[in-house]
């Protein structure tokens, strides 16, 4: 199925070559690596398909440590510290030995700090707060 995809392909490129002055060789090698790496990224699986009733789990964390710094144009300071961290669970199944199912789960835990308001006659405390959710959930099937 590759060899014959990348036949007709090369035949395509090549014909669109011969016909189009336009194109120079430089473009045409450009466009023939480009459509390689599309061929190599449609036709590839990746070689950790699990067998049958076989199992991966990984657990990972991440951090943002305390900012208190937007960044953008311009860039902006803010009142309070916020620190963003980010627990995930990562798991592949092997449903059969050609399928595997996925899934990714990423937990968020954002907390800012408090901050003083600045008004100068009753000055007040304004509460930090804790965030916990879900992040983006990722289920797929590999084959």
């Amino acid at each position: 199925m590759k060899c014959k995809f990348y036949c007709i392909l090369y035949t395509l490129i090549l014909s669109i070559f011969k016909t189009n002055a336009i194109l120079n060789k430089s473009k045409f090698i450009f466009c023939f690596l480009v459509c390689l790496l599309i061929g190599f990224f449609g036709f590839s699986q990746s070689p950790w398909i699990k067998n049958k009733g076989e199992f991966y789990t990984q657990f990972s964390f991440s951090t943002i440590p305390s900012y208190n710094e937007m960044y953008g144009n311009p860039d902006y300071l803010l009142n309070r510290n916020i620190t963003d961290n980010t627990f995930q669970l990562y798991g592949e199944y092997g449903v059969s030995d050609k399928t595997t199912l996925l899934l990714n789960v990423p937990f968020k835990n954002i907390t800012t700090s408090d901050v003083i308001n600045p008004i100068l006659l009753d000055p007040e405390t304004i509460n930090g707060s804790t965030s916990n959710a879900f992040g983006n959930i990722e289920i797929g099937i590999k084959h």
